[in-house]
C-alpha cells in the first residue's frame, strides 16, 4: 500500500548574508520501491535517504514511528525536542527551535 506523503516546503532560515543555515531536513523513507523513492526523492531540496527493509526496519521500532509521515524535532544540541504527535502547530514549533 502507498501512503501519499505531504511535501512541506521551508524556506531556511539564514544567520546572516552567508549559507549558514539554521533549519535542516532529514528524511528517512520506509518505502519499498527503491526506483519510485529515487523519483520522488531527486525533486526534493533536502537530505532524502531510505532504509530498504521498510516499515520492517529496525529504526521503526528502535524510534517508535506508529505511522507515515512521522516528524522528530531535534535542537542544535542533537536533543529530541518534539515528536509529530505532540506538535499542534508545525510552523511555530520549528521557529521555537530557531
Amino acid at each position: 500500500m502507498l501512503l501519499k506523503i505531504p511535501v512541506i516546503k521551508v524556506q531556511p532560515q539564514k544567520v546572516n548574508k552567508s549559507a549558514n543555515i539554521l533549519l535542516g531536513i532529514y528524511q528517512v523513507s520506509l518505502d519499498a520501491d527503491e526506483h519510485y523513492w529515487k523519483t520522488a526523492a531527486d525533486n526534493l531540496p533536502w537530505v532524502c535517504v531510505r532504509d530498504g527493509n521498510g516499515v520492517y526496519s529496525t529504526n521503526v521500532a528502535v524510534y517508535n514511528v506508529r505511522q507515515v509521515p512521522s516528524i522528530f524535532l531535534i535542537n542544535r544540541n542533537n536533543e529530541l525536542k518534539l515528536r509529530g504527535e505532540d506538535i499542534k502547530d508545525l510552523e511555530a514549533a520549528v521557529k521555537s527551535l530557531l
